[in-house]
């Protein structure tokens, strides 16, 4: 397995379908180059596309489902190969692109027109916000509206990643600069000296501009909003001026804009179209706009950064414009390039079965120095199991106890003078000492701390100075879901886990990995029998030592917290009450894969439940989408009668919710479905008696609900025995009740109260985001 890999979606409208794929590599076709992937700028349009709002336009590239849509348009990387007649770049060459169709993935071929140089002074994280935004303003205000200095110009959406490359170059050419931000970016933008900033979320523009200039208007306008602002913004132009356009989606066509205002120019473009049609006139606009940034006339972009795994968020976030700038997702590092032969790896715990085979990992990768530590040092057995490792590199062993500052700060000093750089500590070292609380003691405490606890933080300290590449520290899943006895491992492994997140907050690598038990080597070789039974009881598999390796190199860049652990979710999750409260468990495994595409455990509950109850049902799903779209924890603090759009849900997030219903309830809604009906209650009620089929015990389920009515109860409920002076405050107190809400009071001592069951398909083997 090569590792190559590629961002895909399996099925439109839900941005939990994003996954990673298998991407098979191909030499760069004449003229390409090959560019391994460093960062990449998320832009609108692919998170149009991963909605399905795109799709009449992909449809016209040939593209018809939703796997085929490639994710990505703009990178930073370094060129790992170079096609037949490339004349400008060369392997190695630090670069940034622009048309890297597809570049959310680990390698993509571009053009090499589309690819230039990266400034020396920018990351890659930075580099990958400049080359969309600052082409497109680049050519919208300077090629097509030839901004001049005097101008005044209206720039949308100021504070997204095009505006704001827009404001600097506007700026620079001594054009005068206002422009739209919903209110918190106001103070921003005043920031970076937009003279005039007012809201995008409101019309107030209009008549503010026309009021500042007298009537006249301004010089030009940069438009990416669409609807009634189109109009608007037609109407603030000078006679004789300029509007630019650069939105996607409902914008007017050229006969359109005449009928209005056929006294000013109007320049729609998209830069894809320009480039494909003229590839040398990118690079020509590249090299003018890098020449720029090289005199410090122009600078990157803020941005907000998301790991590769973290990518539903960072779509997420883009799709709620909680960014200022953009968003970039940071692709990990080709692991050949990490494992370095001029540099030292220290690997406490090494002659343990666990820390051998990882010895024997990183040498089969290049390694050629490493250091073994172990208490009791070589013996003979440890001698011979090392003997095939030194045949491939230099392997020095230590007796030395990570616990005692003195035996790590000689161990450094030693390997300072003797060895090239230390960049890579892998703390693996640990003792078990099993017990329930009630029998545990201080000293048995001390004995599983010593090394979690103190050899973690001599280690730290020992190295702090040091530039380290990787800092690892080997905890347990014990940790996460705690072990019957395992109290002091538990809490001696969290400290490992809390020391990565502080280095981490100091500038420092710093990684933890959660892992669960392994077949062979490490704490699995304590494992009784009794123990693989209550694993495989719970779901949780045992890691292999190559799936476990496995997972190691895809953590050699990251840091944080990582947990390792294979685990059937359906076998997992139902061992624990079906109300229970599983924290981020739940979370988690909702997460891991798409809802299934074949009739949910939902619609089945619905079609065997009663009227009353299938509208509560609804509702509660109904919560619970909406808070995921919301990027909330829970539902808790949603009311049935709260506006939609007052909870923060936007034009972006009701497409995703509808998208959510309609693979919920396996139909196909209008896409007006969260403004026509903008309560939790009245979009529930609209699905439990519009959309859903009658339940398939309808009859029976009426009859049942009928005589239920009219068998009396054993006792009253308290509200219905009230006195007579109480009604008023009683009937005051219903009114204020939803419908859904009293409905499911009502039933609450008849039915258990139903709770959605989740499930987790797998993948077909792709690595989960």
């Amino acid at each position: 397995d090569s590792g190559d890999y590629q961002l895909r979606i399996s099925d439109f409208g839900i941005l939990e379908n994003l996954m990673l794929m298998p991407q098979e590599r191909q030499a760069p076709a004449p003229g390409e180059v090959e560019i391994a992937v460093r960062a990449v700028g998320l832009n609108f349009r692919d998170v149009l596309n991963a909605l399905g709002m795109l799709k009449e336009f992909t449809a016209q590239m040939g593209i018809e489902r939703a796997e085929e849509i490639p994710f990505g348009g703009e990178c930073s990387g370094v060129v790992v190969a170079v096609g037949e007649g490339v004349d400008r770049l060369q392997v190695g060459d630090e670069v940034m692109a622009v048309q890297a169709i597809g570049c959310l993935a680990s390698t993509v071929r571009v053009r090499q027109e589309f690819v230039i140089a990266k400034p020396s002074s920018l990351s890659f994280a930075a580099a990958a916000t400049v080359p969309t935004a600052f082409l497109t303003a680049y050519y919208g205000l300077m090629k097509q509206a030839k901004l001049q200095a005097g101008d005044r110009i209206l720039i949308h959406s100021a504070a997204g990643g095009v505006g704001q490359a827009a404001v600097q170059l506007a700026q620079s050419a001594g054009a005068t600069v206002w422009g739209t931000a919903s209110p918190p970016k106001w103070e921003f933008l005043t920031r970076m000296g937009v003279e005039r900033v007012m809201n995008s979320r409101t019309l107030d523009f209009k008549e503010d501009i026309m009021t500042a200039t007298d009537g006249r208007g301004v010089d030009v306008v940069l438009n990416s909003l669409n609807g009634e602002f189109i109009p608007a913004s037609l109407d603030v132009v000078t006679s004789g001026g300029r509007f630019v356009e650069i939105g996607k989606i409902g914008i007017w066509d050229a006969e359109q804009v005449e009928q209005k205002r056929d006294d000013i120019e109007y320049l729609p473009f998209d830069l894809l179209d320009l480039s494909l049609a003229d590839p040398n006139l990118t690079q020509e606009w590249l090299s003018e706009l890098m020449a720029q940034f090289e005199a410090g006339q122009l600078n990157a972009l803020p941005y907000q950064a998301f790991e590769l795994a973290d990518a539903v968020e960072a779509f997420r976030f883009m799709a709620q414009a909680k960014h200022r700038g953009k968003v970039v997702i940071e692709m990990p590092v080709q692991h050949e390039a990490l494992v370095k032969p001029d540099a030292s790896y220290l690997i406490t715990g090494g002659l343990g079965a666990l820390g051998l085979r990882v010895a024997e990992w990183l040498a089969e990768r290049g390694a050629k120095h490493l250091v073994l530590t172990s208490r009791r040092g070589l013996t003979e057995r440890a001698e011979a199991a090392i003997a095939p490792l030194t045949e491939i590199a230099e392997v020095k062993v230590v007796a030395a106890d990570v616990a005692n500052p003195a035996d790590v700060e000689q161990m450094l000093s030693e390997m300072a003078s003797e060895l090239p750089p230390l960049k890579r500590v892998i703390h693996a070292a640990g003792v078990l000492d099993d017990g329930v609380l009630q029998q545990q003691s201080w000293e048995r405490f001390e004995q599983v701390m010593a090394p979690k606890v103190a050899g973690t933080w001599n280690l730290h300290q020992g190295t702090r100075e040091l530039s380290l590449d990787f800092f690892a520290c080997f905890s347990s899943v014990a940790s996460l879901l705690g072990a019957p006895g395992q109290g002091n491992y538990a809490a001696a492994n969290g400290f490992m886990d809390g020391l990565a997140e502080y280095r981490r907050g100091q500038g420092l690598p710093g990684l933890s990995i959660n892992w669960g038990p392994w077949s062979t080597g490490g704490m699995a070789a304590t494992l009784s029998d009794r123990d693989h039974l209550r694993w495989d009881a719970q779901g949780i598999e045992l890691l292999t030592p190559d799936r476990g390796l496995q997972a190691f190199d895809r953590l050699l860049d990251r840091n944080g917290q990582v947990g390792v652990l294979p685990v059937n979710w359906n076998r997992f999750l139902a061992q624990f009450p079906r109300n229970a409260d599983l924290l981020f468990l739940e979370r988690f495994a909702a997460e891991a894969a798409p809802e299934p595409a074949q009739k949910s455990a939902l619609l089945e509950q619905l079609e065997c439940a009663g009227e009353g109850d299938r509208l509560t049902m609804v509702v509660a799903h109904v919560r619970e989408q909406l808070a995921r779209v919301l990027g909330l924890a829970s539902p808790e603090g949603i009311g049935t009668r709260d506006r939609l759009f007052d909870l923060g849900l936007d034009s972006l997030m009701a497409v995703e919710l509808k998208n959510r219903m309609e693979s919920s309830f396996g139909c196909t809604l209008r896409p007006t479905l969260m403004f026509d009906y903008p309560t939790i209650e009245a979009l529930a009620q609209y699905l439990a008696t519009e959309v859903l089929p009658p339940p398939v015990n309808s009859a029976e389920d009426s009859d049942s609900e009928i005589a239920a009515i009219a068998e009396p109860e054993s006792a009253a409920p308290e509200w219905a025995i009230a006195a007579d002076d109480d009604l008023a405050a009683l009937m005051a107190t219903l009114e204020s009740i939803s419908d859904a809400d009293l409905q499911l009071q009502l039933r609450s001592d008849r039915r258990r109260a139903w709770v959605p069951q989740r499930s987790v398909p797998q993948r077909n083997g792709a690595p989960s985001l």
